[in-house]
């Protein structure tokens, strides 16, 4: 069965993967306001919903020969029956980026988290390979130059702590099919996703449903 995977509000991703792990008790529905970024109205003091404790990165493998032989070569984690790689070689993405989470929140709207949803080029959508920056695939516009530094103060009034800027805060929103491999699914664990690096804020759903 093909899982779709939609991520919103993050504003650049690295790596990313599903993980397969001893199983542990499920956990209660999710459930999103779309206002936890905001850092207002109640918000003040959110920093993660439903996002595992930070911690190492183990990656659990299917013999010892092949946890040896990651300890010496990083990327042979990839080898891993319980790791499966989202991103990289084979590992396009559907990405579209507007300017700010009001205009993300029409794309929601429209049914973005659906798995039959369009994502139609002539929409502004494009397809690219990951980890990469949305800057690097023609979207927004790079932060740095060797000129001046473009302060959120040209496209938004003065912004207190904690709040965060509304008129230009770029949203990217992030499409993704994938099967699950046999071996993660077949192993009675439980099976996380995992994003190396992203950018600000973020919301994911699978197969239409919070996580």
């Amino acid at each position: 069965m093909k899982k779709t995977v939609s991520v919103i509000l993050a504003a650049a991703m690295a790596a990313s993967a599903v993980i397969a792990v001893p199983a542990m008790p499920a956990k209660a529905a999710v459930e999103f306001t779309h206002n936890e970024w905001t850092g207002k109205d109640g918000a003040e003091d959110v920093f993660a919903v439903n996002r595992e404790a930070a911690s190492a990165n183990p990656v659990p493998f299917q013999d010892a020969a092949s946890a040896v032989a990651a300890v010496w070569e990083y990327n042979d984690r990839e080898k891993s029956d319980y790791l499966q790689m989202l991103t990289g070689s084979g590992g396009d993405w559907d990405l579209k980026v507007v300017q700010n989470a009001e205009q993300a929140q029409g794309v929601f709207m429209a049914g973005f988290t659906n798995a039959d949803f369009n994502a139609s080029p002539a929409d502004g959508w494009k397809t690219v390979s990951l980890p990469d920056s949305w800057t690097a695939q023609g979207f927004d516009f790079p932060i740095y130059d060797n000129i001046t530094m473009p302060w959120q103060s040209r496209y938004d009034s003065f912004v207190p702590c904690p709040n965060a800027p509304t008129n230009y805060n770029p949203v990217g929103l992030y499409r993704k099919k994938f099967t699950p491999d046999s071996s993660i699914l077949s192993s009675g664990r439980r099976v996380y996703i995992q994003f190396d690096g992203v950018e600000s804020a973020y919301y994911v759903y699978l197969n239409g449903k919070a996580v």
